[in-house]
């Protein structure tokens, strides 16, 4: 008998600032109050990237879940052994002040 070869599904989602980690990221601006809230991150090299809910931020499952008017909620998946899949943790992102403070 002939068999197929099984062919393994890779997971192809698109990722905005894989290159860095959340620590490296500063977040500058949130645009909330619509349907199409909108947060902008800057990177280590002064670049600033736009991003939405559902977006991913690294390739580590990395997931934007809430954007709200004072805040970014991301998601971190961890994978498991067996394949399953379990949030490892959620992270409250919140803008930098002029002075590299948190504002409250």
């Amino acid at each position: 008998f002939l068999t197929t070869p099984q062919r393994t599904a890779k997971i192809q989602r698109k990722v905005i600032l894989g290159r860095y980690g959340l620590d490296e990221l500063d977040l500058i601006a949130v645009v909330a109050g619509s349907a199409r809230a909108r947060a902008m991150f800057r990177d280590p090299t002064g670049l600033g990237v736009t991003v939405r809910r559902g977006d991913y931020l690294r390739k580590s499952a990395c997931k934007v879940k809430d954007i709200q008017p004072d805040r970014v909620i991301v998601e971190i998946q961890e994978q498991l052994e067996g394949g399953q899949t379990a949030a490892d943790r959620v992270v409250e992102m919140h803008p930098k002040g002029e002075q590299g403070e948190e504002q409250p």
